[in-house]
């Protein structure tokens, strides 16, 4: 008996944009709110039920690692874009002022970035207007 994971069928057109609409709505909704929005917020916001939201993500927090994954791909993109500027410190003046862009607009991130220690509380409420 084989134990090897097996592969995954691709998903149905309208399953992969049920899917990408509830990732889209809770990374807008995780931006505006922070973690503490609910998963049937996110659901209705994406016009899915709430049985639709967790067949993709089983739990809010493999809901949550989607959206940072994504974000995580978007700041790879940033790098990327500096990593063609020729002369460094204007490569490095350009990402740090995309990456804050980034972070200003998104409270979850605010919040990973405090969770992860990497920026305390005050520090977010002086440097991205954080209110939690």
């Amino acid at each position: 008996m084989s134990t090897a994971p097996s592969a995954e069928r691709p998903l149905r057109a309208d399953a992969r944009r049920n899917r990408e609409r509830v990732l889209a709505v809770a990374a807008r909704m995780f931006a505006e709110q922070g973690h503490e929005v609910g998963v049937a917020d996110i659901a209705r916001g994406a016009g899915v039920g709430s049985a639709t939201l967790f067949r993709h993500f089983p739990t809010k927090e493999a809901l949550i690692a989607a959206v940072v994954e994504q974000r995580l791909g978007e700041v790879e993109a940033l790098l990327t874009a500096a990593e063609a500027i020729e002369e460094p410190g204007e490569a490095f003046r350009t990402l740090m002022l995309d990456v804050v862009r980034v972070q200003v607009h998104d409270r979850a991130l605010v919040e990973a970035d405090i969770a992860a220690g990497l920026v305390s509380v005050e520090a977010a409420r002086r440097d991205y207007g954080y209110e939690g």
